[in-house]
This record gives C-alpha cells, sequence and structure tokens, in this order.
C-alpha cells in the first residue's frame, strides 16, 4: 500500500471513532476505556476473550478483573463519544483525554504509548509536555501519591532526603 492509499484509508477508516466503556453493572469503581471504529466487532472481541482460554486472555489485566468480578454478563459496554479523526493517534488522543477525566481502575496502560508519555515519579502517565506536568505536579493526586512515597523511602532509608530512583538494593 502507497503513502497516498494508506493516508486515505485511516481517513476512511477512522471517520467514525468510538469512545467506549466498560463497567461492571453493580461495581462502578470497575470501569475501563477504548476506542473503536467498529463497535459490534470490538465487543464481541472483549466478549470472547474475557471468555477464553487463551494466554494472552489469562494474563490480560482487563480480562482478569472481568473474570474475577463475575464475568463480561456483569459488565456493560457502551459508547461515550462518536466522532471522526484522522488516524489512530488521533483516536488514541481523545481515549487518552478520557482516561485523564474519568481515571479508570481497568486501564492499565496509557492509551499513547510513545514518548509523548512519561511515567511520573508518582507512577501516573502524563502526556511529556511543560504544561501537562505542571498542571499534574499541581493535582491533590500527585501530592498525596508523592507523600505516600516518601514516607516508604523515609523508612527504608531513615532520612527525608531524596534518594535516587536507581539506588541500589540493601
Amino acid at each position: 500500500m502507497n503513502t497516498i492509499s494508506k493516508h486515505l484509508y485511516e481517513i476512511n477508516e477512522y471517520c467514525e471513532t468510538i469512545i467506549y466503556s466498560i463497567y461492571h453493572k453493580s461495581k462502578t469503581n470497575l470501569c475501563y476505556i477504548g476506542h473503536t471504529t467498529d463497535f459490534e466487532r470490538r465487543y464481541n472481541q472483549h466478549r470472547y476473550k474475557s471468555c477464553s482460554n487463551t494466554r494472552e486472555a489469562l494474563k490480560n489485566p482487563l480480562y482478569k478483573a472481568i473474570n474475577k468480578n463475575g464475568g463480561f454478563n456483569d459488565f456493560i459496554m457502551e459508547p461515550l463519544r462518536v466522532f471522526s479523526c484522522n488516524n489512530k493517534r488521533d483516536a488514541q488522543e481523545e481515549e487518552q483525554n478520557f482516561i485523564d477525566t474519568i481515571q479508570p481502575k481497568m486501564n492499565t496502560r496509557p492509551a499513547i504509548t510513545s514518548t509523548d508519555v512519561i511515567l511520573c515519579r508518582c507512577g501516573v502517565y502524563i502526556r511529556n509536555t511543560k504544561s501537562d506536568y505542571v498542571n499534574h505536579l499541581n493535582t491533590k493526586k500527585h501530592q498525596r501519591l508523592v507523600k505516600e512515597l516518601d514516607n516508604v523511602l523515609y523508612k527504608k532509608w531513615g532520612s527525608k532526603k531524596k534518594q535516587p530512583f536507581f539506588a541500589g538494593r540493601q
């Protein structure tokens, strides 16, 4: 497929992108956010994989959580937003916006997997931009997690002096 054909295919494929959630019927803290261009196909994939005994399904944190909490029939998958975008990258950025807003417990990785996303010291993935980093540093969640981390480091090394992340094991 040449570059022009690939670009036209992506435009056509992502003209109806769907951000969706999978959530438990009664345990509201169990939620997952994803995106697709074919909602019915993706629903069937999730349903099949959650019931499958394949290595991929058994290791996947999403399907482990689904099976641990009653199986796929105890979960609801519904669209959150339908929109048009240019490519997978645009779809992933919108999915990441929903992940950042909703903070679902069953998403274990960011939607954007590249150098544009960094892992903060507190364990939260953020976009690698100055404004997002500064905004993240000012959140109560970041401050709480860093305080907890500092307490763990204090117990381990016995001082409030910050230890480097790569400090050797004792």
